[in-house]
């Protein structure tokens, strides 16, 4: 007697399960071991050195944008001024700060910066907004590596929030941003994601 379709269907699926499973536990793994990076860093700038001796090398679609810093500067000072300034009192700074950086922001995205991270880090996030984009052959080696530096205390903050915007457009899972904030199984979580991602690419 053959097998009903239903039968089949269960079994394929726990074929599947079972191979992500064990997809993400390699990544887990994987992921686990990267954690172990530990020790703030203070610098709004990269280390290279750091780079090359802890992490997987990133190609340069994956990496932060080199930014001029005479503009940074610039740009954080006037980013200073309008948070918390007068709306009428700033609408100068707010023109020459978008001109400078080529955005269109309003003057309520200015407020209560500072509560939350200071001006440079701010201006180095909006700055490397256009450089963040889904690619269509991006890898599980490279998704692993870019979850690693955004849990890598090491990493400056703007340089974190590069990557974890990059793992929101290149992996389709609303929960990933959450991953990295909720304590507790973010990274056997993390893994399964990772795996039914790099399992839905190769199946298209």
């Amino acid at each position: 007697m053959a097998p009903s379709f239903s039968f089949c269907r269960y079994l394929q699926d726990c074929r599947i399960r079972t191979a992500v499973i064990s997809d993400a536990a390699g990544i887990n793994l994987q992921i686990s071991r990267l954690t172990l990076r530990s020790g703030p860093c203070d610098s709004g700038q990269i280390d290279s050195k750091t780079v090359r001796e802890k992490m997987m090398e990133l190609r340069q679609e994956l990496m932060p944008p080199q930014l001029d810093e005479t503009r940074v500067v610039r740009l954080a000072a006037l980013a200073a001024e309008i948070d918390g300034g007068e709306r009428d009192g700033t609408a100068s700074q707010l023109a020459e700060f978008n001109r400078e950086a080529m955005t269109n922001l309003t003057f309520l995205d200015f407020q209560g910066i500072y509560g939350g991270q200071d001006h440079d880090t701010w201006v180095r996030k909006v700055l490397a907004g256009p450089y963040e984009y889904r690619l269509t052959d991006i890898t599980q080696s490279e998704l692993i590596e870019m979850a690693g530096r955004v849990m890598d205390a090491e990493i400056p903050e703007h340089a974190q929030y590069f990557w974890l915007k990059m793992l929101e457009l290149n992996i389709p899972d609303a929960r990933i941003s959450d991953l990295f904030f909720w304590p507790g199984g973010s990274i056997l979580a993390m893994g399964t994601i990772l795996a039914n991602s790099q399992r839905s690419r190769l199946s298209r």
